[in-house]
């Protein structure tokens, strides 16, 4: 869950009710689900754990804190949790895309950047056990490498910062317009 668009804490749509479901839909299940299954795995002393988080989670993105901290929250949940079982064979992984076309990301059509849902799960499936940490798709970590690995945090919060006004300036105008329409 996310924002409806991009905006500053105080004033998030919604306002507490929308930061607080935030915080539980996209915190609450992994913790509970992970404390659930590794009981399970724990007693079988193997198992795989994949927890999908975002690639939110690997910069502070501008107008989205409350996502983007808990996205961080599920990497961050993962890595102790990977720390804590490596003496077992439980293997746990995180992933964390970029775009992929879906209702939420309001992205209809598909790309090599932003694929579909289809396309992304069987690339992820794909990648399990190959690293603790991974995007999901040769495509997005084309574009995390470069992203976080290349271009100066300067440039990056800019873009962020940019991008992030951007989108909730067209948010804004399309709520502004369809207010007239009713």
């Amino acid at each position: 869950m996310s924002y409806e668009f991009p905006e500053r804490f105080e004033r998030v749509h919604g306002g507490i009710r929308r930061v607080a479901d935030i915080t539980l839909i996209n915190t609450f299940p992994t913790t509970i689900l992970s404390h659930h299954i590794l009981q399970q795995m724990a007693k079988r002393n193997r198992g795989v754990v994949v927890n999908v988080a975002s690639s939110a989670a690997n910069f502070d993105w501008f107008y989205l804190a409350v996502y983007s901290a808990t996205k961080k929250y599920v990497t961050c949940l993962s890595s102790i949790l990977r720390k804590e079982y490596a003496d077992t064979n439980i293997y746990i992984q995180t992933v964390c895309p970029m775009m992929v076309a879906t209702k939420m990301a309001k992205i209809r059509r598909s790309s090599f950047f932003t694929p579909s849902p289809e396309k992304f799960a069987i690339e992820a499936v794909r990648s399990i056990g190959l690293t603790d940490e991974t995007t999901g798709c040769l495509a997005h970590q084309i574009q995390a490498e470069i992203m976080f690995g290349y271009i100066p945090d300067y440039f990056l919060s800019k873009f962020v910062r940019d991008n992030s006004l951007d989108t909730r300036k067209r948010a804004l105008k399309k709520i502004e317009n369809s207010a007239k329409t009713e």
